[in-house]
């Protein structure tokens, strides 16, 4: 192949599948999402209130995930700037963690409706983590379509 029939295949190539190769087989209809880490971590922040619907396990533990990696980078720039070192508590992290407690609970309660079960079940902690870890209900259920499917 030359430098010209390379470019004009290189432009020609599906780029989804490139930086996720995973997403090829969900090519097919019905179209999957294709959302990067940081996308769900910004979605559950636009539902901020949100109840009804569902929301996927990578929306759910991605969402976890960065909320762990915020609290932990707060408190790493309280502990360099010397802030709060009275007190055995991270003021930033608790200021974060204060402004994303409600989205957390609605991603968590959707999360629930995703395995088919009510937001309430958050509520039992052992049972609850059980659903969070469940791969959601295929298809439709009685709270809304599956997250993953975009009908």
């Amino acid at each position: 192949m030359e430098n010209g029939q390379i470019l004009s295949h290189l432009t020609n190539m599906d780029y989804n599948y490139i930086f996720n190769p995973r997403s090829s087989k969900a090519s097919t209809s019905p179209k999957h999402f294709n959302q990067t880490t940081m996308n769900y971590y910004i979605s559950v922040l636009k539902k901020y209130a949100v109840f009804n619907g569902r929301a996927s396990r990578a929306e759910y533990w991605y969402f976890a995930l960065f909320n762990a990696i915020i609290t932990l980078a707060l408190g790493l720039i309280e502990v360099v700037l010397n802030i709060g070192i009275t007190t055995n508590e991270s003021v930033l992290a608790n200021i974060y963690q204060l402004a994303v407690l409600i989205p957390a609970i609605t991603v968590g309660i959707r999360r629930m409706h995703d395995v088919d079960k009510s937001g309430w079940f958050l509520l039992i902690p052992i049972y609850s983590f059980i659903l969070a870890v469940t791969e959601g209900t295929r298809g439709k259920n009685k709270y809304d379509p599956n997250p993953k499917i975009i009908e």
